[in-house]
């Protein structure tokens, strides 16, 4: 659950002493549950694909995770593979790159527990009052994608009309991941090693 994933990144990122951080999905719920704990705990975050904010995930993304979950326990990779696929963006699908992330995470979704976690998770929320992210004053990036109905671009325009210092990037459907990378690179970068107090 979120507080689990939320200790974890809080254990890694003390070990490292990381100053800033980038989540994707899941990950960027991780980061908020941090930062609802300690305010100041990084000095600049990337949410990268919010999936959901203070509400659960929407229809599209419950039907699919109890489909990935039923072919999880199944141990049924074809069933994986194929909706990995049908998520990807129609100029990924193909390439090598695409098809190294497919195995990959096929992999990850016949792992022991992940039926379970594929079950509950879709129903769990990173923020329990989306108005206590008002008082999360450091610059955050959002990145979003149109056309991905796992992570609605409506998750990040949530989290960006809540937070007081973001900037929200919308990318096309081609696929911030795929279609994207080098403009994704530049602007992560440049909001990593931007000196500014505020990005507004």
């Amino acid at each position: 659950d979120y507080d689990h994933t939320a200790d974890e990144l809080l254990a890694v990122s003390d070990h490292v002493a990381a100053t800033r951080a980038l989540g994707v999905s899941m990950g960027a719920g991780s980061i908020l549950r941090v930062l609802l704990r300690d305010p100041r705990r990084f000095e600049r975050v990337v949410l990268v694909i919010p999936a959901v904010v203070d509400s659960p995930r929407n229809s599209a993304g419950l039907v699919r995770y109890e489909a990935m979950a039923q072919a999880s326990r199944d141990g049924d990779a074809a069933t994986i593979r194929a909706q990995l696929e049908r998520e990807l963006p129609a100029s990924a699908r193909g390439s090598d790159a695409a098809q190294a992330w497919v195995d990959q995470q096929t992999e990850v979704f016949l792992r022991p527990g992940m039926a379970e976690a594929l079950r509950d998770m879709p129903h769990a929320v990173p923020v329990a009052d989306v108005e206590a992210l008002r008082g999360l004053e450091l610059p955050v990036l959002i990145l979003a994608q149109r056309g991905d109905e796992v992570h609605p671009v409506s998750s990040a325009e949530r989290l960006a009309q809540h937070l007081p210092n973001a900037r929200l990037e919308v990318f096309d459907e081609h696929g911030l991941l795929w279609g994207h990378r080098a403009r994704v690179r530049k602007v992560v970068g440049e909001f990593f090693d931007d000196p500014a107090d505020d990005i507004r």
